[in-house]
């Protein structure tokens, strides 16, 4: 279930965004808050959500 002050579309847009890095920082997650506003929670979801994109990348590439 999603939370009411952020749109789970903005959580999926920050994840697509980190997927598509080649190297990542070492700590994303504040990457993400700063780039995208997100809160930390919000910001570590993405974080995983965006590895799930990038295994599913390299398993049906």
């Amino acid at each position: 279930m999603s939370r009411p002050d952020l749109p789970a579309d903005e959580i999926t847009r920050a994840a697509q965004w980190l997927a598509d890095i080649a190297r990542w920082p070492d700590e994303p997650a504040d990457l993400l808050v700063h780039r995208f506003s997100l809160k930390y929670w919000q910001a570590k979801k993405a974080v995983d959500k965006a590895k799930r994109m990038k295994l599913y990348r390299q398993v049906h590439a």
